[in-house]
């Protein structure tokens, strides 16, 4: 199971103050991560699917879960989510990667991309339930 720290670094900091007002995603993300992706949660995603006999470790269903949040919102396809993961402060701001040379995963097909049911599981989106995170002052969550 993922756990990153939940206090920011003093580097975390100036990268927080930095973004903030531009890319707000990437701070809320950091400063909620702990919330968003609590034991359920990775336990639940972990569960989703079986990693693939040989070859790479396993990465963390937290880790991916969030790579997979900052794809989407930075509209980047595999291979560009992996690059960023190097050389994109806020990207590894918000995985905990903050100065890695190399990727924290490599490029494969997420597990939670796959239609609802194909792993004979179900979507595991659907039994879950977001927790409520407080909105720091002046910010809107649609």
């Amino acid at each position: 199971m993922w756990n990153p720290p939940i206090a920011l670094t003093l580097e975390e900091q100036k990268i927080v103050a930095r973004t903030r007002k531009t890319r707000k995603f990437f701070v809320f993300l950091r400063e909620h991560r702990h919330e968003l992706l609590d034991a359920d949660l990775q336990h639940l995603l972990a569960q989703s699917y079986s990693p693939e006999p040989g070859g790479q470790e396993p990465v963390d269903a937290g880790l991916l879960a969030l790579a997979t949040l900052l794809q989407a919102y930075c509209h980047v396809g595999d291979r560009d989510a992996v690059e960023l993961t190097v050389m994109d402060k806020r990207w590894q701001l918000v995985l905990d990667c903050l100065g890695a040379e190399q990727p924290p995963f490599r490029i494969a097909r997420s597990p939670w991309r796959r239609t609802p049911g194909a792993s004979g599981r179900g979507n595991c989106a659907q039994s879950w339930t977001p927790p409520r995170c407080s909105a720091p002052a002046g910010w809107r969550i649609p």
